[in-house]
């Protein structure tokens, strides 16, 4: 999923910093419909360099409403690790608004 970000009043100079955006993702369903392992690659490139990192975990998805997962994140290279463990919940609600 490529991308732009733009950040303003960055750094001790205030301006403004444009950037290109990625992320890919993928899902494997090994066991059932509702199990899966996940892998995601994400990062930018321009006057605002983010480190590549890479995500890899697990995710269960009961129903069409609720998604929970755990991951592990960390930089390709460099000297941070990125976020480490990670514990995620996402809770979608059924369409009210038919427009």
């Amino acid at each position: 999923m490529p991308g732009a970000s733009v950040t303003k009043n960055y750094g001790s100079e205030n301006e403004t910093v444009w950037a290109f955006t990625y992320a890919t993702r993928l899902a494997y369903y090994p066991f059932n419909p509702f199990v899966s392992i996940v892998g995601e690659v994400m990062g930018s490139e321009g006057q605002l360099d983010v480190q590549a990192e890479y995500r890899v975990g697990l995710r269960w998805e009961p129903n069409q409403y609720s998604v929970f997962a755990i991951t592990y994140d960390h930089e390709f290279k460099g000297g941070t690790k990125g976020a480490g463990w990670e514990i995620g919940v996402m809770l979608f609600t059924p369409p009210f608004a038919k427009l």
